[in-house]
């Protein structure tokens, strides 16, 4: 658009062209800005990209998390099942008599637990104030295995390696980590039901 300027000093009236004044850098970033923001050509799929990432970490996290609450409750049980075993049969404390028990406690296992990760700490106490003395002060011994005799109180832990590691949260999730997966604990304490002789 051309406008007609007076200029003083003689030459009469000149055209010339009038032009907007230089927009500083910063507007014009501002501007651009403003120009990306209010372009909503594929702001799903970006959108997709920077969601995607955490609800699949969430999903995995979530599978395992249900997963890990599954075996320890199967844990749970077969603990329960040992302790019940343990109390009313007799095991002699020798090799032969570890060897047994684990046959006995690996019975209960479910299909989708293996015997070979499975460790055990099995202790008895002849009356319930030192129980609270030892399990106090003393950490479980793996591979201990003290039955005791009648009307002793028996304290049996089974410790189970579950190898699975799905997701990152993993660390979060689980409580005990160990070099190939999460240590999941069960104890049950029970009194011996053999008949005194």
């Amino acid at each position: 658009m051309k406008q007609v300027q007076f200029q003083p000093g003689g030459g009469g009236c000149q055209p010339f062209e009038w032009r907007k004044p230089a927009m500083p850098a910063i507007a014009r970033v501002v501007k651009t800005a403003r120009h990306l923001l209010s372009d909503r050509r594929g702001a799903t799929i970006v959108e997709f990209a920077i969601v995607s990432p955490l609800l699949i970490a969430l999903l995995f996290g979530l599978f395992e998390t249900s997963l890990t609450f599954f075996i320890q409750e199967s844990l749970e049980t077969v603990t329960e099942k040992a302790l019940r075993t343990s109390t009313t049969a007799s095991y002699p404390s020798d090799d032969e008599g570890r060897g047994r028990f684990l046959k006995d406690v690996c019975q209960h296992l479910p299909p989708y637990m293996k015997c070979a990760n499975l460790r055990y700490d099995v202790a008895s106490y002849s009356n319930s104030s030192q129980t609270k003395q030892q399990t106090a002060s003393e950490q479980p011994v793996e591979g201990r295995f003290k039955i005791g005799g009648p009307g002793d109180i028996i304290i049996l832990k089974l410790v189970y390696q579950w190898p699975l590691n799905l997701s990152p949260l993993s660390v979060i999730v689980r409580g005990t980590k160990s070099a190939s997966g999460s240590l999941l604990i069960a104890t049950r304490v029970g009194k011996s039901e053999l008949p005194r002789t």
